[in-house]
Order: structure tokens, then sequence, then C-alpha cells
């Protein structure tokens, strides 16, 4: 799914966005004429809960921070409901079974990190040692299964948007 497109070397909102309510309803609230506020908060939107988006390379806790450091320029911003509800169908819209196991895959890949992080080898004899040892061995295999999962969702992202004999669907024609 996609929010922005760029034009003319400026973030632009696509027309099908504001078809949305959820998303609608963040931009006819904000009343300036350059709609900073609610360009903020889609943008907000975007980068918590797109897959494509570079913050998830963050665990969840951190995320928010970073995208408010970044992004938003505004450590203490909060969400409101109308943002949190609006996050909650960009992630429904996105929703395949495909993205789901990718998520999942994710989720036990920074499980997988965190064990890591948290082992304590000094003192441990090397009998002790090589087990952690040979699992380490299959970490690249994980890595691996995850990324040929991002380029199969990839892949079914392009193939959604394209009609037989490879001519891409107008916008209003899907």
């Amino acid at each position: 799914m996609n929010l922005f497109h760029l034009e003319d070397k400026k973030i632009k909102i696509t027309p099908e966005t504001l078809l949305i309510p959820h998303f609608k309803i963040l931009w006819d609230r904000d009343k300036s004429k350059d709609k900073a506020i609610a360009m903020a908060e889609l943008s907000y939107i975007y980068f918590m809960s797109d897959y494509k988006s570079f913050y998830l390379a963050y665990p969840e806790s951190d995320r928010t921070a970073q995208i408010k450091h970044d992004i938003l320029k505004d450590k203490d911003y909060k969400p409101d409901d109308a943002v949190k509800l609006a996050i909650t169908k960009y992630k429904e819209l996105q929703n395949t079974p495909s993205l789901r196991m990718l998520i999942g895959a994710r989720h036990a890949q920074e499980i997988i990190t965190e064990y890591y992080n948290s082992l304590k080898l000094d003192g441990m004899d090397a009998k002790s040692v090589q087990p952690i040892s040979a699992s380490l061995e299959k970490l690249g295999k994980i890595a691996e299964s995850i990324d040929k999962l991002e380029d199969k969702l990839k892949r079914e992202v392009q193939t959604e948007g394209r009609s037989k004999g490879g001519r891409t669907i107008n916008k209003f024609e899907e």
C-alpha cells in the first residue's frame, strides 16, 4: 500500500489514500494549508506499520522513539486514537498470509537475537559452548529464509498491480 509518491522532489499523498476514512480524518482535521500535521501523522503511520519501512529494523520498543526523533522531530509526540486506528487499518490493508508469516519470522528473529545477546559465555568450558556454536551455524540459513520470504512478498505486491500481459492496472480499474 502506498500512501505517498514523489513528485517534483516533494512527497505527495496518493489520492486513493484519502478515499479510506481512517486517513481522510487525519487529513481533514489538519486545517493548515500545507497539511504539515497530517503529513507528519501519515509518515508516522507509514514508518511504524509498513513492512517495507526502514524502521522495522528496530525492535518495536525502540521504533517509536526513533521515528519521533528522526521523522517527526518531536520526542514528546503521542499518537491519539485517530492515529492508532489508522495504524490498525494500515496494517489490515497490507495483511496477507505471506506478510503475517514475515512478521512472525521477524519477531522470532528478534527473540533469537535477544537470546544470543543475553548469553554469558565467560567461564564456560568448550563442551558447554559447543551446542551454542552449532546453533550459530544455522543463523545464516534463518536470515536467508527471511530474505527469501521478503522477496516473495515483494513479488506478490508487484503482481497485484498488473493485469494479464503485464499491463499496469490504472488505480481506478482495481
